[in-house]
């Protein structure tokens, strides 16, 4: 995964996971698009490496924060000396 895509797909799950807007693990992985064992990766992937506080609510059908928790990811490109 390029840098931008990763960037952009961890802020978009954070948003849905943030509003409780997730969707299903398959759903999730449609709006993605990509497969349901590559999704459950990402969100493997997600609570490791940002050591998020994350849980499936099997009512609402989302992903959710058990705790306040927040994560933004950018890039930020200088050159010639601009640091």
């Amino acid at each position: 995964m390029k840098m931008h895509d990763r960037r952009n797909y961890i802020n978009r799950l954070h948003d849905l996971i943030k509003r409780k807007a997730t969707g299903s693990l398959d759903a999730l992985a449609d709006r993605f698009g990509v497969g349901r064992s590559t999704m459950s990766r990402y969100i493997d992937d997600y609570k490791q490496e940002f050591d998020a506080p994350l849980a499936y609510d099997r009512n609402a059908r989302s992903y959710y924060y058990t705790e306040p928790f927040e994560v933004r990811v950018w890039v930020e490109v200088r050159r010639n000396g601009e640091l």
